[in-house]
């Protein structure tokens, strides 16, 4: 029979022997959802990580654009400092030995005293038919010369001569016109040796790595450069040929040699360079490209990674102890409500035994019942947990005479939802909390 009660606070209760393996089961799809989250964390630190490298990998390489950008802007600025004096020096001399009035007389002694009281590598004497002096006395024809043209025009200016007609070598020459009276007598020309002159000049490096720095004529010749190997015919061609430079970076690196101006500009992945800066030196007919080393950025951008992935080894050892933490205190109070659930397990067999009892929790508003952990109904036929109206129905059979059965009927029969019971899998811990509208008892 069914005994009416007030619900007391209860405890939970370990679950009968068919319940104990479907909590161990829930347990288990427990234990693989943690399992799925952490993995998912993890991916998604991964994920951060490899947008963070991604990102960390553009902002390095455009910083060192810039910075590339400005100190070959400053090369070229120096560059073209050192020929303005150099040109400055050589005018000053072809002022100096001009006249007003009377002959000029420049021989090679003069010559000679002049070279050891400059710093050019060598002083010449053209004169007017394109006859070239030396301080040696040596003499050649220079009349072909482009400087010539230009000098006796009245013009200053630098030119770089690929072959000497007395060196042999490649020379750095700056001329100036000599004047006697009102008319151009010749021109005075200072030489440089134009792979010592040049490469001294155009040596860069960044952070202890070289950089590859060449100075050009405005039709892409190399003049000289960082590492003073030859480059035969066009530079952006032979920059492409040996895979430093992509198609679409050397298009617009031409723009420089045809229009002047300057340019800093990232290679594509797989390029030997990082970045590429083309300079014009406005005042002279020469340009400077300087091909920024790869192995910077790529050591720039290993570093950063590394600080990257410490903190985030540190963020996942956090995450890890708060997590060793989280699973301690889960564990503790396992425990403990284990001990709780034996202890009532205990006084519930115990009242059992003397009264017999059964004791279940009814959930009026939907029409469920489910007896309490590890105390089944004496009826084997009811199951654990089901339907409570099922259930009065088969004790009211126990009960004889109809007007018994009519009179238990009435009194237990509840007025619920008629939404349908959870599943009869699911395992209850069960407990007894005071509840408005549900009643408690025995069967």
């Amino acid at each position: 029979m069914l005994r009416r009660g007030t619900a007391q606070r209860g405890f939970a209760l370990p679950a009968p022997d068919g319940g104990e393996a479907v909590r161990k089961h829930e347990t288990a799809e427990k234990t693989w959802q943690q399992t799925i989250y952490a993995l998912l964390f993890l991916a998604a630190v991964l994920i951060l990580f490899l947008i963070y490298t991604t990102q960390n990998r553009a902002r390095i390489q455009e910083q060192n654009r810039i910075y590339a950008e400005d100190c070959a802007r400053q090369m070229a600025e120096r560059i073209e400092s050192e020929f303005d004096n150099a040109l400055q020096r050589i005018q000053n001399s072809a002022y100096l030995v001009s006249a007003d009035e009377g002959s000029l007389e420049i021989d090679a002694g003069l010559l000679r005293e002049m070279e050891e009281n400059t710093t050019f590598d060598a002083i010449r004497f053209t004169s007017a038919d394109g006859l070239n002096l030396a301080s040696t006395g040596e003499t050649n024809d220079s009349s072909d010369r482009d400087y010539f043209v230009r000098g006796m025009r009245g013009e200053s200016g630098a030119e770089t001569i690929a072959e000497s007609g007395i060196t042999g070598k490649p020379m750095m020459v700056f001329y100036a016109p000599v004047y006697q009276g009102k008319e151009i007598a010749g021109m005075f020309l200072g030489l440089y040796f134009a792979e010592s002159y040049l490469q001294d000049m155009v040596s860069a490096s960044y952070f202890g790595e070289a950089a590859d720095v060449f100075l050009c004529s405005q039709e892409g010749k190399v003049i000289a450069s960082s590492g003073g190997g030859g480059y035969g015919g066009d530079l952006i061609d032979s920059l492409i040929k040996s895979g430093v430079i992509d198609s679409g970076t050397a298009e617009k690196a031409r723009t420089v040699f045809a229009d002047g101006g300057e340019v800093a500009l990232l290679c594509s992945k797989g390029c030997k360079t990082d970045n590429l800066c083309v300079v014009d030196l406005p005042g002279y007919e020469y340009v400077l490209v300087q091909a920024f080393p790869q192995t910077i950025t790529q050591a720039m951008v290993k570093r950063a990674n590394m600080a990257g992935v410490r903190l985030e080894i540190c963020l996942i050892v956090l995450f890890a102890v708060y997590i060793a933490f989280l699973a301690i205190h889960a564990g503790r109070q396992r425990k403990k409500l284990e001990r709780e659930n034996r202890l009532i397990s205990d006084v519930l067999r115990g009242t059992n035994i003397i009264f017999s009892s059964r004791y279940l929790m009814v959930d009026l508003e939907e029409g469920c019942y489910s007896y309490m952990a590890g105390i089944g109904p004496l009826n084997t036929n009811i199951p654990m947990t089901g339907v409570y109206d099922e259930m009065i129905k088969t004790h009211a059979e126990d009960i004889i005479g109809e007007d018994g059965k009519k009179r238990f009927w009435t009194s237990v029969r509840p007025i619920h939802s008629g939404r349908p019971c959870p599943p009869a899998t699911r395992p209850f811990m069960n407990a007894m909390y005071p509840a408005r509208g549900r009643r408690t008892g025995s069967i």
